[in-house]
């Protein structure tokens, strides 16, 4: 692949920002969660 490691999304970091997600405080939660790798422009 092309992309590099930069333009792949890597595993255990995505296991990670759902984790945060599941474990936020009521008080201040969100719906929606957007993985980009770190090399993708928009």
């Amino acid at each position: 692949d092309d992309r590099g490691p930069d333009g792949l999304l890597n595993i255990a970091a995505i296991a990670d920002a759902y984790w945060v997600l599941h474990h936020q405080h009521r008080s201040a939660w969100t719906l929606e969660l957007d993985l980009r790798p770190w090399a993708e422009q928009f």
